[in-house]
């Protein structure tokens, strides 16, 4: 099975919404699945509009990063761009990170998104 063309609820496709709330500072929204030869792609729209989608390449665990997102309500979309059979199941995941939280004794690390070196904590919740 093969997706074609991504399109917000079309075929191959499984929307998934969250809310961000007021005073967030970060958003890592993921996915997960086996099958080997399964590609699924992640979309992440907010008021009908793309606001980030994932880059990784032929595999099936994407990930976005928002950093201080507007709140409001969003939907992360799975893509099927190949499946290895009529259904992929995947694992969709969600991390919010407040912009006031005590992190107690956690370290502080950098994160890159393209070219752009983001500091501060962020949490991988696969």
């Amino acid at each position: 099975m093969t997706g074609g063309v991504f399109s917000p609820g079309g075929e191959a496709t499984d929307g998934t919404r969250f809310t961000v709330p007021p005073g967030t500072a970060g958003a890592i929204v993921q996915t997960s699945a086996g099958g080997e030869n399964s590609n699924i792609d992640l979309y992440v729209y907010k008021d009908g509009k793309l606001v980030d989608r994932s880059t990784a390449s032929w595999h099936s665990n994407e990930r976005s990063a928002l950093f201080f997102p507007a709140p409001g309500v969003y939907t992360a979309y799975a893509f099927a761009q190949t499946a290895s059979g009529p259904a992929v199941p995947y694992r969709p995941g969600l991390t919010l990170i407040p912009a006031k939280a005590d992190f107690h004794n956690a370290t502080v690390s950098e994160f890159h998104t393209g070219r752009d070196v983001v500091p501060g904590l962020l949490i991988d919740s696969q």
